[in-house]
C-alpha cells in the first residue's frame, strides 16, 4: 500500500483526501478516501503539528493511555488502520479504525509501548561501553548509599587509611557533638577522649586484622553505644556503626532495680508468698515458703502444685490472705499470665484461739 495525501502530507491525511495505490492478488487498485468517509472530522495542519521530540513523546503517551482525544488520536487510528489492512488484521479502513480504537481503549497499545521502551533501553545498555555502564551503576549505588546514611538512626562513619574519617552522617556528627567540617578529614581517635579513643582504635585494629565485623559496647560521657566495626576495601577502610543504647540501658537498669526491690520486699514480709503461672506451676517464692515445703526455690520452680513433692502446700494449715490474678495488659480480652499468693500459717492462730476459749469461764 502506497499512500499520498493530496494536500501534500506523506501519510493518510486527516486534512483532506488521500490517494491510495493498493497492491493485491488481482493487481494494483487506485482509490481515494477522506476522513469523513469513516466518521472522522477533518482538521487543520496546526492541529497535528509536531511538538519536538519530548512533546511528541508526551503526546503519544497521552493518546495511547486514552487521556487525549481529537485530531491527534484520529490521525493515529486512521494511519493505524492502513497498517492493520496490510498486516491482514482488518479487511478495510472502517474495520481497521474500529480495531485500532479498541486496542487503545483496552490499554494494549500503552502496554506494548512500555515493552518497546524497556527493550530499547536494554539494547542501548548492551551497546553502551562498559566504563559508561559501570559509572552509571556506581552513581546508582552512591545514591542508595547516601539515602541510607540520611535515613539511618545510627551514627555511621567511613574510616580510611590511618583512621581518617572520610564520611560521616548527621547522626554520627551529633553523637560526637561536632559539625561535619570538624569530623571529616580528621583522625577518628582524636575526636574522642584519650581512653575511649585508644579502646576504639584497638577494636578497629582487631576487625581489620581478622577481616570480620567486631561489635562491642562503648561509653562516651553519659551515653552508651553499641559499636560495630566492619572492614571494607580489603582491610584498608572500616565502616563504623554506632547505635545509641542509652535509653535501653537505663530502662534495663531501672527494671533490674525494680526486680531487686520487689525481691527484697518479698523476703522481708513475714507472710508466705509464692507465684504460679496460669497452669498452676510454681515460678517463685520467698524463704518462708521454702521452709514450709522443706525444699529450695530452685527445686520447685516449674513444677506443678499437683506434684507429690509440692502437695505439702495444700496439706499445710495456711490462711490465704490474697490471691491476685495478673493478666497481659493492652489486649481487648486479657489472658491470665500468673497468680500471686499471699498467705500466713494458720497453726499459731488456731492454737491461740483454743487457749482463749479455755480461759473463758
Amino acid at each position: 500500500m502506497v499512500v499520498h495525501g493530496l494536500d501534500g502530507v506523506d501519510e493518510i491525511s486527516l486534512l483532506g483526501r488521500t490517494q491510495i495505490h493498493d497492491l493485491g492478488p488481482g493487481g494494483i487498485s487506485v482509490y481515494e478516501i477522506a476522513p469523513e468517509d469513516f466518521g472522522l472530522a477533518s482538521c487543520r495542519i496546526e492541529d497535528i503539528r509536531t511538538l519536538g521530540p519530548h512533546g511528541n513523546a508526551e503526546l503519544i503517551r497521552n493518546v495511547f493511555s486514552g487521556h487525549l482525544h481529537g485530531a491527534p488520536r484520529d490521525a493515529i487510528v486512521l494511519n493505524s488502520a492502513g497498517a492493520l489492512i496490510v498486516g491482514g488484521r482488518a479487511a478495510d479502513f472502517r474495520e481497521g479504525i474500529a480495531l485500532a480504537a479498541d486496542l487503545i481503549d483496552a490499554g494494549a497499545v500503552s502496554r506494548k509501548l512500555g515493552e518497546m521502551a524497556d527493550a530499547s533501553h536494554d539494547f542501548t545498555d548492551r551497546l553502551r561501553p562498559a566504563p559508561v555502564r559501570q559509572k552509571r551503576r556506581l552513581r546508582t549505588a552512591e545514591r542508595i548509599w547516601h539515602g541510607i546514611l540520611a535515613a539511618s538512626p545510627d551514627g555511621i562513619l567511613l574510616l580510611g587509611r590511618e583512621g581518617l574519617v572520610e564520611m560521616a552522617n548527621a547522626q554520627a556528627c551529633a553523637q560526637l557533638g561536632l559539625d561535619s567540617d570538624h569530623v571529616v578529614g580528621h583522625a577518628h581517635c582524636k575526636l574522642l577522649d584519650a581512653v575511649p579513643g585508644h579502646q576504639r582504635l584497638q577494636k578497629i585494629a582487631g576487625a581489620i586484622s581478622s577481616g570480620q565485623a567486631v561489635r562491642w559496647d562503648d561509653t562516651l560521657g553519659a551515653f552508651h553505644y553499641g559499636v560495630t566495626a566492619i572492614p571494607v576495601d580489603n582491610g584498608t577502610g572500616v565502616v563504623l556503626i554506632c547505635r545509641d543504647l542509652t535509653e535501653q540501658t537505663r530502662a534495663e537498669a531501672s527494671e533490674q532495680d525494680k526486680r531487686a526491690r520487689l525481691k527484697t520486699l518479698i523476703e522481708t514480709l513475714p507472710d508466705l508468698i509464692w507465684l504460679s503461672d496460669a497452669d498452676g506451676n510454681f515460678l517463685n517464692c520467698n524463704h518462708k515458703f521454702e521452709r514450709l515445703l522443706g525444699v529450695l526455690d530452685g527445686q520447685i520452680k516449674g513444677r506443678s502444685a499437683q506434684d507429690k513433692a509440692n502437695a505439702r502446700v495444700h496439706r499445710s494449715p495456711i490462711r490465704l490472705w490474697l490471691g491476685m490474678s495478673l493478666a497481659q495488659p493492652g489486649t481487648a480480652r486479657p489472658s491470665l499470665t500468673f497468680v500471686l499468693f499471699l498467705a500466713a500459717s494458720a497453726s499459731p492462730s488456731k492454737a491461740s484461739d483454743q487457749a482463749t476459749s479455755r480461759s473463758v469461764p
